[in-house]
């Protein structure tokens, strides 16, 4: 049974996890766009990375997005396997509209981060991006997984003024990583 308040798996690709992608020099910017289905809050994404720290940020609209990201942290993650990193945005106060598009960045920082994904293009919400263009054939998707809670939903219409994150969550989340660690 899923309660109203819970974060429910919205968006997934889990399927023919059989790239690897590199995320480690300062050159690489990857956007994989995503489309929602539920309103609500995005509260998290899953993503499967390998070792190493990079920027990960959100932005509106479909790829290629320049502009500020509604939310960038510095991520580190200490997996040696490709497994699921847990990137917990609720702090971040991102609300999302049904259907609305987004993507997930991340851009390297020399701290040798990589990601998983698919040639295959299992997923049809978006693709993924390479420092403005699409990726190759068109055919990649990063694996990733996000979380909306719909409870804490808004309208699509004001979503965009209402999902700035709030100041010092970039400084809590280089705490808490630290303190994982």
């Amino acid at each position: 049974m899923i309660h109203k308040n819970q974060p429910i798996i919205d968006q997934e690709q889990n399927a023919f996890i059989t790239t690897a992608y590199n995320a480690d020099h300062e050159a690489f910017n990857w956007q994989q766009g995503v489309t929602t289905t539920v309103a609500g809050q995005l509260t998290g994404i899953d993503l499967r990375l390998y070792a190493g720290t990079a920027s990960l940020y959100i932005n509106l609209g479909r790829p290629w997005q320049s502009g500020a990201s509604i939310a960038i942290i510095t991520y580190s993650s200490t997996l040696l396997n490709p497994d699921w990193d847990h990137i917990d945005l609720t702090s971040a106060n991102i609300f999302l509209g049904r259907n609305q598009r987004f993507v997930i960045g991340i851009k390297g920082t020399n701290g040798g981060l990589g990601f998983y994904g698919s040639s295959q293009n299992p997923y049809a919400g978006g693709s993924l991006y390479l420092n403005g263009t699409q990726y190759l054939d068109g055919m990649h998707d990063m694996a990733f997984r996000t979380y909306m809670n719909q409870s804490a939903h808004v309208s699509q219409a004001c979503s965009h003024k209402t999902s700035r994150h709030r100041p010092g969550w970039i400084d809590w989340w280089s705490k808490k990583k630290e303190i994982k660690e």
